[in-house]
């Protein structure tokens, strides 16, 4: 059985860190993904707990992209950009 007809997509999402304190920047990001046809799933950062590493920190708003990392407004729209263009490397590692 294939992981289609389980339910599972072939297809990887991407993760959008997000923090309490980015305001409105956040609503233009979804924005932009959503007119993209970008799939994403949002994680707050803010809700992680410390734990005993001292808690988990990055500049925020991010997306964690199968083609990369890509940070704050700018970084993310040169994402949304480049893959519109199709000049992203897309990987098929089996490890994301």
């Amino acid at each position: 059985m294939d992981e289609e007809s389980m339910g599972r997509s072939n297809s990887r999402k991407a993760v959008l860190f997000i923090s309490n304190n980015d305001g409105d920047s956040i609503a233009k990001v979804r924005e932009m993904l959503a007119s993209a046809g970008i799939e994403y799933v949002e994680y707050n950062i803010d809700e992680e707990p410390a734990g005993c590493c001292g808690g988990f920190k990055t500049e925020t708003p991010a997306l964690f992209a199968p083609e990369g990392i890509f940070r704050g407004i700018d970084g993310i729209a040169g994402y949304i950009q480049a893959r519109m263009s199709g000049s992203l490397y897309k990987s098929e590692s089996a490890y994301w």
